[in-house]
């Protein structure tokens, strides 16, 4: 292609949000207009995963197009490996981003919002280290537009932020207090349209936009909140659940979050309140296809829209995602390109997000390096299939574990601890782990050596931001946090206990 000839690409990532509680994904109560106006002009993908059901291990894996295990940012931030060795958070030496190889080709790369893959950057400008010429509107800024007060209330709970809490998921259905304008989603926004406005109009651009929302806290504009009335949500998840036959990282999981004491009132606000935040962040996707439209850019302009993971809602008796479960590590997935790319497609393909970097990369005519471990997705869309099964992992708490899953089978192998086996296609929900039954020990045996080829478990940390569950909420509790506690009244004699 010539220069003038040469795409665009708007890449617009979400964060948690769950691909069931969309429209063009089939939920018949929640608005995403949007996003359902892209999946009409473009290819939305059914069997989507993240490389990891972790906010930085998945978004590094995007950007690199590896495997967690490979690029090394495997969690958060911390410092001390189980050997008690220093444990080294940024990517490994001789891995860079697709942001860096479009900037390489001449392509001006602009970024807003969150990212968290600079995080696993060394260096004083990460920003410029992945390859954007120009980065605005970060978490760091957030707070110097709209000063301590609002970034605290967007950025955390009412009491406390701790993903136990149940005041974290706005559990209380109370709207975001301030302007709408104040809202990060909506400053990453207005910064993304200032950029197309003032970009150099020679150039082809890349254009990051990272909403932070539909993360928690779920508190939304009050226009977007009042739009759902927790009466009126639809049948409640099965949040209720006592597992017996999963490993010890899903049942601590559970036993954390304890919604067998949360009022249901509580959790239809609650799941509500999510619905009005994915509204809100589908008006701001709204916004940014507008904004090319009236520029006279959508035609040339290759918009991909996705989520780093999902987000369990109450299902299976947990929130947020540290879980294979589907909610948590299938992600939505539509790319737009009206004219060029096929319209109202749907795929069925088996994909993840370490195949976006030598997609776009194959699509705007630029060299895919040596070590990206993802697939061209070109071939799925005109129907095709590109692999028969694809991989996640997860270091974040308890013990190294990682998933393979095909189009029926989820096989999951967690190091020092019982394996997993769901048949998708007879159980959704993922209620029963097969691995204790003997007819499929064969099943079990392949996908295992499945599992393990290739797969080098890096060291991990004494514990993340989360592990060691429910010590840390135990903790909490015993320093009499003022956080909200709906546990049953204890009896007399421990509530009149004197410490004698």
């Amino acid at each position: 292609m010539t220069s003038d000839q040469r795409l665009n690409v708007v890449f617009i990532m979400s964060d948690q949000h769950s691909r069931a509680v969309t429209g063009c994904y089939g939920h018949d109560i929640v608005k995403t207009p949007h996003i359902d106006r892209l999946a009409e002009t473009g290819i939305r993908y059914d069997n989507a995963f993240c490389a990891s059901p972790l906010c930085g291990p998945s978004r590094v894996s995007w950007i690199t197009g590896t495997h967690p295990h490979t690029h090394g940012a495997v969690t958060h931030n911390n410092s001390r490996h189980r050997s008690g060795k220093t444990y080294r958070k940024f990517i490994e030496p001789g891995i860079h981003s697709l942001v860096a190889d479009l900037r390489d080709a001449g392509y001006v790369t602009h970024g807003a919002g969150f990212i968290h893959a600079d995080q696993h950057i060394e260096g004083a400008d990460p920003f410029a280290e992945l390859g954007f010429t120009s980065y605005n509107c970060d978490a760091r800024s957030y707070g110097e537009q709209v000063g301590d007060e609002v970034q605290q209330r967007y950025n955390k709970a009412n009491i406390i932020s701790e993903m136990w809490e149940h005041t974290y998921r706005n559990v209380e259905g109370e709207p975001f207090p301030y302007a709408e304008n104040q809202m990060w989603d909506t400053l990453i926004t207005d910064e993304s349209l200032e950029f197309l406005d003032g970009r150099d109009t020679e150039e082809p651009f890349f254009a990051y936009v990272g909403y932070r929302a539909p993360h928690p806290p779920w508190c939304a504009p009050e226009r977007f909140h009042a739009m759902y009335d927790p009466n009126h949500i639809g049948d409640l998840p099965n949040y209720n659940v006592r597992f017996t036959d999963k490993p010890r990282r899903v049942i601590e999981r559970i036993n954390y979050y304890e919604l067998w004491n949360l009022p249901e009132e509580m959790i239809r606000r609650s799941i509500a309140a999510y619905y009005g935040f994915v509204s809100y962040f589908d008006h701001c996707i709204g916004r940014i296809i507008d904004g090319l439209e009236e520029k006279g850019l959508r035609e040339n302009t290759l918009i991909v829209y996705a989520s780093d993971h999902g987000e369990m809602l109450y299902k299976n008796g947990i929130c947020e995602k540290h879980t294979f479960f589907e909610d948590a590590v299938r992600i939505p997935l539509i790319f737009s390109l009206p004219g060029h790319l096929p319209e109202a497609a749907v795929s069925d393909a088996m994909v993840s997000n370490i195949d976006l970097m030598p997609t776009l990369l194959h699509l705007l005519d630029i060299p895919v390096p040596d070590f990206v471990e993802g697939k061209d997705l070109a071939p799925t869309f005109t129907g095709g299939e590109i692999q028969a099964c694809i991989f996640a992992e997860y270091y974040h708490s308890l013990d190294p574990c990682r998933m393979v899953r095909d189009k029926r089978f989820k096989y999951i192998h967690t190091e020092e601890d019982i394996c997993e086996l769901y048949d998708i296609e007879n159980d959704p929900l993922e209620s029963i782990n097969l691995a204790w039954y003997p007819q499929y020990a064969d099943r079990i045996a392949r996908m295992e050596e499945l599992a393990m080829t290739g797969w080098e478990i890096p060291e991990i940390p004494v514990w993340a931001a989360w592990n060691d569950l429910n010590e840390r909420k135990q903790k909490m509790r015993l320093r009499d946090a003022d956080i909200i506690d709906p546990r049953p009244t204890p009896p007399d004699w421990i509530t009149n206990y004197t410490g004698e």
